[in-house]
């Protein structure tokens, strides 16, 4: 049996402290040193806006300032790291920018004309991939109340009534279906995929995938148990092979402008030793 990849702590580190935004350098220090919980919760603060939504600029591929929804995903991802609770006045945002079916637009036309990659263009319609990603985020804080009960409503229908799903919708999918209990609705989406759990991008790169981590990031998860111990044990291995030469972990889909990229290294970075930490991989520093 081959040894598992050892993880260059050291370098990842270096590479964040190069490279990261505060925000991930927060995150880092959490992770690692166990530095205050408030100090990552004050980082996703300052993106906030007084809308109550939060500053686009919060997920590299989004430069504008103005509030949008995928930057509200970040924030409450970011948020669940460290235990927060789900600010409501976040809650209230996505109320506002929600359709009468209950469901949110993937993304919202910017004030001020900000750069932004190409793929994230304005549409007014509810989307399942960013309605299902927000939800899941949401309830994984805690959060009730009539947005989260109407999202999640939203989404439940769009899924039952799709003949297929994107990667990312199945991604986001598996995630609500878990954050709301339902095994059954998480085993009936899991017979759609591979073993391995890899699944392309439709309109992405040569090599861009979606990988058993990314749709069962968790642990004792329903959606965790739709794949063999062995096979998630593989993939913990590819994610610590993947740790480049210069210490940091890098992407598959197009990088559309050189800050960006060094912005989505850094957090994939933290993503990759957080998840490495939450399976009992992660050396000592």
């Amino acid at each position: 049996m081959s040894a598992e990849p050892v993880t260059d702590v050291a370098a990842a580190r270096r590479f964040v402290q190069l490279h990261g935004r505060l925000l991930d350098r927060r995150r880092l220090a959490h992770l690692l040193e166990g530095a205050p919980a408030a100090a990552v919760a004050a980082a996703v603060a300052a993106y906030a806006n007084p809308d109550g939504g939060y500053a686009g600029l919060v997920e590299p591929d989004v430069r504008t300032l103005s509030s949008q929804p995928i930057a509200v995903l970040t924030a409450f991802d970011v948020l669940g790291e460290v235990g927060a609770p789900a600010p409501v006045e976040a809650l209230a945002w996505l109320a506002a920018v929600s359709d009468d079916d209950g469901g949110i637009p993937f993304h919202l036309p910017a004030a001020d004309g900000a750069p932004q990659a190409p793929w994230m263009r304005p549409d007014p319609a509810s989307s399942l991939h960013m309605t299902a990603a927000v939800a899941a985020a949401a309830l994984r804080l805690g959060a009730t109340g009539a947005w989260v009960e109407a999202a999640s409503a939203y989404c439940r229908r769009a899924i039952d009534a799709a003949d297929r799903l994107s990667a990312h919708e199945t991604m986001y999918a598996l995630h609500l279906l878990d954050a709301v209990g339902d095994a059954p609705g998480v085993q009936a989406l899991g017979r759609r995929l591979p073993r391995d759990g890899r699944l392309a991008v439709e309109g992405g790169t040569e090599d861009e995938a979606l990988q058993l981590l990314d749709l069962a990031p968790r642990p004792g998860t329903a959606a965790r148990r739709l794949f063999d111990p062995e096979v998630v044990d593989e993939e913990l291995d590819r994610l610590a092979a993947g740790q480049r030469r210069d210490g940091g972990w890098d992407f598959t889909w197009r990088a559309w402008a050189p800050a960006v990229a060094f912005e989505w290294r850094a957090r994939l970075t933290v993503d990759a030793l957080a998840a490495l930490a939450r399976h009992g991989r992660l050396p000592a520093a």
